[in-house]
């Protein structure tokens, strides 16, 4: 853009009342194109609002326990990042202690990726193909340049922009665009940079497409999984989800990287990187609890209930779902504050008014008080429905468990699988709490007559199926493992 372009668009935003414009660096050189961009927020700015956010990010996601992996990430990162346009912007990157596919960047050089991304890849040159192409929003400035063009729903909105100092209506930049993408010019512009930081460091810029088509087929395996289970499925934003690996823009990118590759080349590091991996948790972690078989234990809880026979379970981070067979009904338990309720139903009839009165059950077993009564509930997965509503007091805990059904009389109909899975809330025996354990990757050498269908069996754990082995080693839909090959199981 040039300079008087940014001038004119800076005067057309003074003009409808953004005062505080002329308080920051309006029109900066980007350090990738070096042009003229429309900010509205300079350098320093950036990094000290990147800050802010960065301790936002760490209350709602942990960072990973394993320092070995945390410094093996950083060091691939930094390495990546001295070969950007922005080498002398301290990057910071961090493995998050979440089973989402995701990674992303916040402003001023924070790089986020998870474990969950992780264990799909499979050798180091993958891993810096997800990381460069999230340096690239940051040395492109991506956050700092849509905030400047359009007001973004915020993630953390002004309570993070008071503590950075900057006005509230310049920095909602994190929510959407961050977390789930930039729009297709912007990711292509990152999938472009990230490759040409790949090429630079010796990488082939190839592996990228390696990545794209490793993580498009886990999508679509997902959202399978989720459509059949009646649950929506969100993703990854980058270098997959606005295109397939045969996308001719995506390979005209990454053949352009190529010219910038030095004499130094850099093999994809497939063993080194798959050591890290090992022992590292895979699914859900133990403070979200974990499911063997039909049986849901939490230790941190000390909680453990039991879905009735047949049952699909579904284990997320804020409720546990049970699905029936014919995905005609559904049990959703979740933890409630109780606030000032001194009984159960005390607590139900401030979440339902006057409707539980006369039409409810007091329970009562193994030191735990509950009530349980049904209220038509306008809004339901299907309509306008009954909804059975059990509230068990445990200690200090409240639980809450609602389940509806697709037919008017299906609550009748599954009323014993439902209230035998309400009354199977117990705490954990002491065998339990020390042999429940979050499911892991593990290594394993094939030889030549190594199956997926016979790991999955030898080898069984909840949601981990011959087709998730296959995705995790790179084998979707229908390889097998080669003799010799490193590959990951779970367990």
């Amino acid at each position: 853009m040039s300079d008087f372009l940014c001038v004119k668009r800076l005067a057309k935003v003074a003009s409808l009342g953004f005062l505080s414009v002329f308080l920051v660096q309006a029109c900066a050189v980007n350090p990738v194109t070096g042009r003229q961009d429309f900010v509205m927020m300079s350098e320093a700015q950036e990094i000290e609002l990147g800050q802010a956010y960065h301790r936002e990010i760490l209350k709602q996601y942990a960072r990973y326990d394993d320092e070995a992996l945390q410094s093996y990430v950083n060091a691939v990162g930094q390495r990546l990042a001295k070969e950007s346009h922005r080498g002398d912007l301290k990057f910071h990157f961090t493995v998050l202690d979440s089973p989402e596919v995701n990674a992303f960047a916040l402003p001023g050089g924070y790089v986020y990726i998870t474990r969950g991304i992780m264990a799909y890849l499979n050798s180091e040159a993958e891993l810096a193909g997800v990381l460069g192409h999230e340096i690239g929003h940051v040395t492109a400035r991506h956050s700092v340049r849509q905030q400047s063009t359009s007001a973004v729903t915020g993630l953390l909105g002004a309570i993070i922009a008071a503590s950075a100092g900057i006005d509230p209506e310049a920095v909602n930049v994190l929510g959407t665009a961050i977390i789930r993408g930039y729009g297709r010019d912007h990711e292509l512009e990152a999938d472009r940079l990230g490759a040409e930081y790949l090429a630079r460091l010796g990488y082939d810029p190839e592996y990228m497409i390696g990545v794209v088509r490793v993580l498009k087929n886990q999508e679509l395996y997902e959202k399978a999984r989720a459509e059949a289970e009646g649950r929506e499925y969100t993703g990854y934003h980058g270098l997959f989800s606005t295109h397939p690996d045969n996308d001719k823009r995506l390979q005209a990118v990454i053949q352009a990287a190529k010219r910038h590759a030095g004499a130094v080349t850099q093999d994809d590091n497939e063993r080194g990187y798959k050591s890290q991996l090992e022992g590292m948790v895979f699914g859900l972690g133990e403070k979200e609890g974990v499911v063997r078989g039909q049986r849901f234990y939490h230790k941190p809880l000390n909680a453990s209930i039991t879905a009735p026979e047949g049952w699909s379970v579904l284990n997320q981070p804020q409720q546990l779902l049970f699905v029936s067979p014919e995905k005609d009904a559904l049990v959703r338990v979740s933890l409630k504050n109780r606030g000032k309720a001194e009984t159960p139903l005390a607590l139900l009839r401030s979440m339902l008014g006057q409707a539980v009165e006369g039409q409810g059950e007091v329970l009562s077993q193994a030191g735990m008080s509950g009530y349980s009564t049904t209220v038509v509930v306008e809004q339901t997965p299907f309509g306008r429905r009954p909804v059975r509503y059990v509230v068990w007091f445990k200690n200090e805990q409240t639980w809450l468990f609602a389940s509806v059904a697709k037919e008017l009389g299906g609550l009748d109909l599954y009323e014993p699988d439902i209230m035998g899975s309400v009354k199977s809330l117990r705490i954990l025996t002491t065998a339990e709490k020390t042999t429940i354990k979050p499911l892991r990757i593990q290594l394993l050498t094939a030889d030549a007559s190594t199956r997926y269908e016979a790991l999955a069996k030898k080898f069984p754990a909840h949601e981990v199926t011959v087709q998730r082995l296959r995705l995790l080693n790179s084998d979707y839909p229908d390889q097998e493992p080669e003799p010799g090959e490193q590959i990951k199981i779970i367990q």
